[in-house]
C-alpha cells in the first residue's frame, strides 16, 4: 500500500463520516423550510392514541361544564315538582336515571369523536403545526411551549351534539382549551439548533464530496472509488441503527402525558428520515455493483483497466 493509497483511505473515512452526518441535517433543514414538515407531522392528527388523549381532553370539558349529574338531578326535581318523592323517583328510577347519564356520556364521546375527523380538526392541527415550524425559525415565543387550541373542536362538538338534541350544552362556555404539542425546554433546544442546521447542511456535504474527489484524485482507482461507495452504504446503515437505538433515550425525558404524542411524532420522522437515507443506501450499493460487475480489459501498457465510463480509474491490484 503507498501513501497515496493511505491518504485516500484517510479521506474515505472522513468523507463517509461526513455522510452519516450530512444526511439527516440536510433532512432536518428540508422538513423546516419546505412543506415537508407539514407533510410529516400532519397526519398525526389521525393517529388513533393522539386522537384518544385529545379526545379525552375535550370530552372530560364537556362533560364538567354540562355537569350530566345535574341534568339527572334535575330530571329527578321536576319529577318531585310533581308531587314525587325524590326518594321514590330514585328508589323505582335508578335503573334508568344511570343509563341516562352514561348515555349522554357516550353521546359526547361519539361527537367528540366525529369532530377530530372533521375538517375543523385538519384546521386546528394545520395551524399548531404552522405555529411549532415559525416557533423554530423564529425564535419566538422562548421558554414556552406550543400548544394546540382545542376550543374550536369543544365548539364544534358542543355543535354536533345540539344537532343530536343535547340542548343542555347550547349555552355551555368553556374557557380557553389547550393541549401542548412542544414543551418548552425542547423547543428551545431546536430554536437554538435552527440556525446551526442551515450551516451544516452547506458545510457537511461539501466536506465529504471534496473528501471523496480528493482520495480519488490521490488513488483513481476501481478499488477506492468502491471504498468511497462501500463508506456511504455503512455509513447509512449506521444511521438506520441509530434512529432507532435513539428512539427510547430521545422519549425518556418526556412527561407521562406527553409520552403518547411523543412517541408518535418520533416514529413518523423517523420514518420520513429513512426514506431518505434508504434511498442514499440504495443508489451507493446499486453503484457499487455496477462499477464492480464492470469487465476490465487491457490498456496499451498491458495493464488492466475496466471497461465503460470508469476506464480512466486504474484499477492496480
Amino acid at each position: 500500500m503507498t501513501v497515496r493509497d493511505m491518504v485516500a483511505g484517510v479521506l474515505v473515512l472522513v468523507g463517509s463520516l461526513a455522510v452519516l452526518a450530512a444526511v439527516p441535517v440536510i433532512w432536518a433543514g428540508q422538513e423546516l423550510r419546505t412543506e415537508g414538515y407539514a407533510e410529516t407531522a400532519g397526519p398525526l392528527i389521525k393517529d388513533p392514541e393522539i386522537q384518544a388523549a385529545i379526545a379525552t381532553r375535550v370530552t372530560d370539558d364537556i362533560r364538567r361544564q354540562a355537569d350530566l349529574p345535574k341534568i339527572v338531578d334535575g330530571t329527578v326535581d321536576a319529577l318531585a315538582g310533581l308531587g314525587i318523592p325524590r326518594s321514590l323517583v330514585r328508589r323505582h328510577l335508578g335503573s334508568v336515571l344511570d343509563p341516562t347519564e352514561a348515555a349522554l356520556a357516550a353521546l359526547i364521546e361519539k361527537d367528540v369523536r366525529e369532530t377530530l375527523d372533521s375538517p375543523v380538526a385538519t384546521q386546528v392541527w394545520a395551524t399548531a403545526l404552522r405555529d411549532a415550524r415559525n416557533a423554530i425559525a423564529t425564535g419566538s415565543p422562548r421558554n414556552a411551549p406550543i400548544t394546540v387550541e382545542l376550543t374550536p373542536l369543544v365548539e364544534e362538538a358542543k355543535r354536533r351534539l345540539v344537532d343530536d338534541g343535547f340542548d343542555a350544552v347550547r349555552d355551555v362556555r368553556s374557557p380557553s382549551l389547550r393541549f401542548v404539542v412542544v414543551e418548552s425546554a425542547p423547543l428551545a433546544e431546536a430554536q437554538r439548533w435552527y440556525d446551526v442546521v442551515a450551516i451544516l447542511g452547506v458545510i457537511l456535504p461539501v466536506i465529504a464530496a471534496g473528501s471523496f474527489l480528493v482520495a480519488l484524485a490521490a488513488s483513481p482507482s476501481r478499488r477506492t472509488l468502491l471504498a468511497v461507495l462501500a463508506g456511504t452504504t455503512v455509513a447509512m446503515g449506521v444511521l438506520v441503527l441509530g434512529i432507532t437505538m435513539a428512539r427510547e433515550p430521545t422519549l425518556a425525558s418526556l412527561a407521562p402525558d406527553q409520552r403518547v404524542l411523543g412517541e408518535a411524532a418520533y416514529d413518523a420522522f423517523a420514518a420520513s428520515l429513512r426514506v431518505l437515507v434508504w434511498w442514499v443506501f440504495g443508489i451507493a450499493l446499486g453503484l457499487a455493483f455496477i462499477v464492480r460487475s464492470l469487465p476490465d480489459r487491457r490498456d496499451s501498457r498491458g495493464g488492466v483497466r475496466p471497461a465503460g465510463w470508469t476506464s480512466r480509474i486504474h484499477d492496480r491490484v
